[in-house]
């Protein structure tokens, strides 16, 4: 089975009624990552017409096992007789490695079905930091007098901001996430990723705040405090000398 690239022309010409279905997905906004869609029956017909629109991923779907995909926009005819075509030549590979290992445990037979994905940049996902996290600024050192040693100053840091994604393995997304559901939005996973974004925040300041990673003083400032108090910086950037 697999798709055949319609001739050019012919979707609005005599070869139209030959078509028996019309599987589309219009309108994939920014919120939408995963359109399922298939016929009142479940199966689709030989010679059903599949349209792919510009930044899709079509994959067909026929009881539990992935039979061809492509990624190049255009109309094409379903054909049972055919071998996978694999389109769309950067994600050929990929719609291989589908097409021979993906399969789904228990999935009711005779069930098929087009999932369309959206392949553009997902704009305007915004993150943020819901409460301060605290960091030990080691660049701005506090000096002890008495003890002849540096603390950190306690610094609360927030961070908020936007990014964007876009699906680049549909295989990986569609086995570990989408499944066979009908519809994906991004609000399914964008709070996951913005947890993580968080997460990755957290860590990165702290491994700057740690002895091992911190950001040391400058010289200037550790030799302007610590000249004055008669007492040699310990820190290891600097090379300030007790004044006499």
């Amino acid at each position: 089975m697999g798709l055949i690239k319609a001739i050019a022309g012919s979707i609005g010409g005599t070869l139209k009624d030959q078509w028996l279905d019309l599987i589309k997905c219009d309108n994939m906004d920014m919120d939408t990552l995963m359109v399922k869609q298939t016929t009142k029956s479940g199966q689709i017909s030989k010679s059903s017409r599949i349209i792919v629109a510009p930044g899709q991923i079509a994959v067909i779907y026929d009881s539990g096992s992935v039979l061809d995909a492509t990624a190049e926009e255009g109309v094409y005819n379903f054909d049972q007789s055919s071998s996978p075509s694999f389109f769309a030549g950067e994600f050929g590979p990929v719609f291989k490695e589908m097409w021979q290992r993906f399969t789904y445990g228990g999935t009711p037979a005779k069930e098929q079905a087009v999932f369309f994905f959206n392949i553009k940049e997902i704009l305007d996902n915004k993150f943020g930091t819901a409460t301060p996290v605290p960091f030990q600024d080691w660049s701005h050192a506090i000096p002890n007098q008495m003890t002849g040693s540096l603390s950190p100053m306690g610094v609360n840091v927030r961070c908020y901001g936007k990014y964007t994604f876009k699906l680049d393995d549909v295989a990986i997304f569609m086995r570990n996430h989408a499944g066979t559901a009908n519809v994906v939005k991004k609000q399914d996973i964008t709070e996951q990723m913005r947890s993580e974004v968080i997460a990755s925040f957290q860590n990165v300041l702290n491994e700057m705040g740690n002895s091992k990673h911190r950001v040391s003083p400058r010289s200037r400032t550790c030799s302007t405090k610590w000249a004055t108090a008669n007492t040699a910086c310990p820190c290891s950037n600097c090379r300030a000398t007790p004044t006499r």
